[in-house]
This record gives C-alpha cells, structure tokens and sequence, in this order.
C-alpha cells in the first residue's frame, strides 16, 4: 500500500487532520478503490471521504503546477520533431498544459490525440455521413483540444459526448466558442478503461458504467444501433476487451450495438483483417474472433504525424522484415477504420449460449496456427475425426489453413457430436472460466452452455 496513504488512514483514526498538500489526486483515487476490499478501511469510510473530498479540491491547485513544471522540463527535453510538430499545428500556446506522455515519442500503443486541422477535417468527411443518418448518442474519446469535435459540429452533428480524463483538456474545452459550448456535453471519464470500470462495479456493486452512459438509450441486440464512438489509436488491449464485452454481453454491450469509428494503427489493422493466407505471422486468434463478431470498413487514411505522441523512431535493432515494414507503416499513416458487431451475431452466426464456448474452442486451437484440426478435436473426443474426413478435414488439415467461417462451421459440427456432453471439453472449459470468473466477479456471471 501506498506510504503516504497508510500514514492517512493513522492520522484519521487518531483524529487529526492530514495535510493535503502532501497527496496527490491519483493517490487519493487509489485509496478509495480500496475502501470496498479493506475491512479496516471500511469502518472510518465516512472520515476517509470527508478527508480525501478536502485533499482533492485542494490538490487541484498543487497538481496542476506539477504539471506545468514536468511538461516544461518535458518540453525542454523533448524532441525537436514533437515541439516543431506542435507549433506547426498552431497549438504552441498551449504545450506548457499538455500532459507530459504527448510531448514524447513512444514505441507503446497508447491513446492519441488529433492536432492536425486537415486531418480532422479529413476523418470529420469520412464519418459524418453516417453519423447524420443514424444521429444517436455520438461519442467522441480523448478529444483533446477538440479539432475533431469542432470540425463535425460545424459539419452539421447536433451534439457530441466528450470522454475527456485529463483536466488540462476539459479546462481547454470549456473555452471553446459558445456555438460549440451548446452542443458538447463534457464528461471527465476515460473510455480506454470500461473494463476496469466493469470489474470495479462487480466487486463494489458500483455503477459507474450506467454513470458513464447516462443518457445512452438502451436497445435490443439486433435493433439498430444504440451509440457511435469516436476514437483514436487504441490498442490490441482495447479491441480485445470490446469483443470479451460482446461474449458476455456485458458492460458497454448491455446499451445494445455501439458503432467505434477508429483510427488505429495499420499493422493492428493487418493484423485483425489477416486471413490464413497472410500467413501465421499476422493471422491469429483476434484476427478469427473479430472477423467472426464485426463487420468492419476501412474508410481511409490520415498522416501519424497528425497525432500525438508521436511514434519512436525505426531504430537498428535486429528485425525481420515484416517487422519493419509494419514500423514504417505505423509511423508513416493511421487507417481510419469503422466497426459494428454484427447484427445476426446471436440469431444467423451463433446462439446466444455458445459464445462462451466458441471463444474458448478458438483459444485453445489457435494457440498454434500450426495445430492440426483432427488430432486436436480427438483429444476432446476419441474417435471423432472420421466424422469429419467427409466435410474437407483431412489428417493433415491445421486450424491456420482454415478462415474463420470455416472455424466457425467446424466448432458447430463438433458441438452436435453425440459424447460432446461428456467430453473432456466441458471440463477445460469450466476450469479456464472459472479462474476468468474468479477474477472478473463469479456473483453476476455464469457460464452458458454447461449443465
């Protein structure tokens, strides 16, 4: 536990009063997602809230010259590409409030921000189209300065839900002209971390989710969609969570369909639309999971250069050449990609009670592309390959030969098998499930499909 918070929590049960400008807003944060699971904490909660309400107002103040004086020395210290980027795009004024992370180039996905006008206006003309003929809830994360925001305001969207996390930027947005002031509806929450929300809920019977979608109108599946996200360089992390929360149906998938707009990089674009035949180096098991829940549409590209941070340079280490061409990919363009799970996911694709199962049939075969389909299936059930001889498998097939329709078609097969109830397959899966479980919340979930 955090030092100086233990030093807290003695100070409070002594009855003192401890001196806030010792403490941080995210140490303060810590301390009370600890609250729920500390016993000791819980009986001086009350005590706990007051003092840390008081360390955050009057932390603000404290951090934000932190902040000032870690982005100046960041500033001074920082590349010479990421200042001249900056005063390029006419945002020189404002780098001293930047967070220190944009005024560094980075070699790890992370959230990034859009400081280009041409760019913005460029994504702006690729999405509004389609964001006026299904005018929802409209989302837009991490917006930063808001040069997308402002580009689909005047574009014609009526009004637009900012995820914003960093203070600095929702002080910038608050300026903002009022013809933008009436149609923005600024929230401080940080989209990038619904699962972290999701499994704080579960452990504390929160509802921070159904704060963070306040207002989402909540739809059924296969109704159209219920909300449209806007979102910047996300990554791998990202995606895979949003395709755990639709196995699930849970989290953000309890409002109905989302649509995600984003701009991510084109190597994990390769990488989720790869097909066996890009070989085992992109096409793994995202790549046959995504393929199989969203459609997805690749709707054109923007320059990396207008988006902060700024990627790390290709250096000399040894590589393949997949490897660097894929650098240079990513430090060159950002594809502008639009996502939406599939309608029929549940109804045409699968039933509702076999997601679970299909995820975790597709993880255990795709660990290695290489692993061959009728061995690997009689491992489950003995005997059981000559069933599929006739349907194109033969001894030799591996699961990286097959597209993930084909996948798809065999795990159907292999579930309508006559011993599937009492094959070893069941219990892998309630074992793997129940240590997921363990760790996600067991008392909301349960596993479909076993008995």
């Amino acid at each position: 536990m955090n030092e100086k918070l233990i030093l807290m929590m003695h100070w409070i049960r002594l009855g003192l009063t401890f001196p806030a400008h010792s403490l941080l807003i995210k140490d303060v944060n810590w301390y009370l997602s600890c609250i729920s699971f500390n016993t000791v904490l819980r009986k001086n909660l009350h005590r706990i809230s007051q003092c840390c309400t008081k360390v955050k107002n009057e932390s603000f103040e404290i951090e934000r010259d932190l902040l000032k004086i870690g982005n100046a020395r960041a500033h001074a210290q920082g590349s010479k590409e990421v200042i001249e980027c900056l005063e390029k795009n006419g945002i020189n004024d404002f780098i001293e409030y930047l967070p220190s992370r944009f005024l560094r180039r980075t070699s790890i996905a992370s959230p990034g921000i859009v400081i280009d006008d041409s760019a913005a206006k460029s994504i702006c003309d690729m999405i509004v189209d389609d964001l006026k003929a299904n005018a929802t809830f409209i989302a837009e994360m991490n917006p930063a300065l808001g040069k997308l925001t402002k580009c689909l305001i005047d574009a014609g969207i009526p009004k637009i839900h900012l995820y914003e996390p960093y203070l600095s930027f929702i002080t910038y947005l608050k300026t903002l002209d009022n013809k933008y002031q009436d149609k923005i509806d600024i929230r401080q929450y940080n989209l990038y971390c619904l699962w972290n929300m999701g499994v704080n809920d579960m452990h504390s019977e929160g509802d921070k989710i159904k704060n963070t979608f306040e207002g989402v109108q909540k739809k059924q599946y296969e109704e159209e969609p219920s909300m449209h996200i806007i979102c910047m360089l996300p990554s791998i992390r990202f995606i895979k969570q949003l395709m755990i929360f639709l196995i699930l149906k849970n989290n953000i998938m309890l409002y109905g369909r989302p649509v995600f707009y984003i701009g991510m990089a084109p190597s994990l674009f390769k990488y989720l639309s790869a097909t066996c035949s890009d070989g085992y180096f992109y096409y793994r098991t995202s790549s046959i999971l995504f393929q199989t829940f969203f459609h997805y549409q690749q709707l054109g590209t923007i320059p990396r250069s207008a988006i902060l941070p700024l990627p790390s340079k290709l250096n000399s280490l040894k590589r393949t050449k997949k490897s660097k061409d894929l650098i240079q990919a990513d430090n060159k363009d950002v594809v502008i990609v639009r996502i939406e799970p599939k309608a029929n996911l549940y109804t045409e694709i699968l039933e509702e009670t076999t997601a679970i199962p299909f995820w975790f049939f597709i993880q255990q075969t795709t660990l290695s592309r290489s692993t061959r389909v009728i061995p690997k299936l009689e491992d489950w059930i003995p005997n059981c390959g000559t069933l599929f001889i006739p349907k194109g498998i033969d001894i030799f097939t591996e699961f990286g030969h097959l597209e993930p329709m084909q996948l798809l078609e065999i795990y159907k097969n292999f579930r309508k098998l006559p011993d599937m109830e009492r094959s070893s397959f069941y219990s892998s899966l309630e074992l793997y499930m129940s240590k997921f479980y363990d760790y996600y919340g067991t008392h909301s979930l349960t596993v479909p499909g076993i008995e």
